[in-house]
């Protein structure tokens, strides 16, 4: 599967083998950057994946070769769908956590990996 994330002003196109790589990624990207979202999902292979950056090439932040600046959104936006999955793997990385008192506190994406295998 592919998948759209962005981060910032920047977008990346990956690619996944399924939805358990997919969860791994977002908590590595999480723990590098804590504003990533996942935009959306769509069928694809590691090919198309190299396809969608080299369409992108012309967006590229620098010499970061998977990294895309967000004006090249338009180009690709409508290949990705948006739903319920999206929405579920949002709200559970950006999930707050907080104590008796109300405060937010902090919770490690281990937790956060191991609460959402047991919801």
């Amino acid at each position: 599967m592919l998948y759209l994330i962005k981060s910032g002003e920047y977008i990346k196109v990956g690619f996944s083998r399924d939805v358990i790589s997919l969860k791994s990624r977002m908590r590595q990207y999480k723990t590098m950057n804590p504003n990533v979202l996942l935009m959306g999902l769509c069928e694809g292979t590691e090919e198309d994946e190299c396809n969608y950056h080299k369409k992108l090439d012309a967006y590229k932040l620098y010499n970061r070769a998977e990294w895309f600046k967000q004006e090249a959104l338009p180009l690709i936006v409508d290949d990705f769908k948006s739903g319920e999955m999206v929405d579920e793997f949002n709200a559970y990385f950006n999930k707050r956590v907080t104590n008796k008192s109300g405060e937010i506190r902090g919770i490690s994406y281990e937790q956060l990996i191991k609460d959402y295998y047991e919801d």
